[in-house]
């Protein structure tokens, strides 16, 4: 089933990023919801699509990002690096994990971690600041080896809750919930499972972490999750969940780069592997 493709991207915390132009369909979509949202409906705008290779030699497509509207948090020039963790096993058969499985990285996923971690460390992070689950923890670890400090915990930076679509696949959870294909298909927020959160729910307390490690005005890495910082960064530049899925969730180990100037946040790079991509 066709429609299953774009239903496992919401399970398969490995999915591999792909190029989207901007007021183009992505042609691997399977419902046609990859297209930009109008410039006039949002807080932000394309500037730039940008290829590179990543640490495997398949293409990077990194998205540039202008933000504007955005008013108060009137503080100084911050920095979020936002590492998401790498590959677990779970990852590979496309289960959904959560919050609520705590499984830790595969052999690939250590193997990743310690791979990235010198691109993580060219931005020069001042604070570290980690979900405690321990795929996050795991994949922070090459890094506060390389500082010689210790990550912050963050419980707010753990993954969306799935409720009892806890290790299913993505085909299994649209047979236990036919409505949630449905929505998925109309691009709309759906509660996962009976007792798990909805994406904007996901986005508003990851949101609120991802302010808080930048209040001080460094440049902080925030280690954490797909769908956690997709939706938290939406929440930062004030999008709905429509525009939240323009961003494509970022690859096992991928790095994307958040700026706030003047009281502005602003996305510098996307899913990429190393500075400048």
């Amino acid at each position: 089933m066709v429609a299953n493709r774009g239903l496992a991207e919401t399970a398969n915390d490995s999915v591999q990023p792909r190029r989207v132009a901007a007021g183009r369909q992505n042609p691997d979509s399977c419902d046609g919801h990859d297209r930009l949202p109008p410039i006039e409906s949002c807080t932000a705008i394309v500037v730039a699509l940008s290829a590179t290779d990543d640490i495997e030699g398949w293409p990077i497509w990194g998205v540039h990002w202008a933000q504007t509207g955005v008013v108060g948090e009137k503080m100084k020039k911050a920095t979020i690096v936002m590492w998401r963790h790498g590959a677990t096993a779970w990852n590979d058969e496309h289960r959904f994990q959560g919050c609520n499985a705590d499984v830790p990285l595969s052999d690939e996923g250590l193997a990743q971690a310690i791979r990235v971690a010198p691109s993580v460390l060219a931005w020069h992070p001042s604070v570290i600041v980690c979900s405690p689950l321990i795929r996050a923890r795991q994949t922070a670890a090459p890094v506060e080896r390389l500082l010689g400090r210790t990550s912050q915990v963050d419980d707010r930076l753990k993954e969306i809750n799935v409720g009892e679509w806890v290790g299913l696949t993505a085909v299994e959870a649209e047979k236990l919930d036919p409505k949630y294909a449905a929505a998925y298909r109309s691009g709309l927020d759906y509660r996962h499972g009976v007792t798990g959160e909805t994406a904007v729910e996901l986005g508003t307390r990851v949101g609120a972490a991802l302010r808080e490690a930048a209040r001080g005005g460094s440049v902080v890495l925030v280690v954490s999750h797909g769908w956690a910082l997709q939706m938290g960064t939406a929440n930062l530049l004030g999008w709905d969940f429509a525009q939240s899925r323009v961003l494509r969730v970022m690859a096992n180990c991928a790095i994307s780069v958040l700026t706030r100037t003047s009281g502005s946040w602003r996305i510098d790079q996307w899913n990429s592997f190393r500075q400048g991509d």
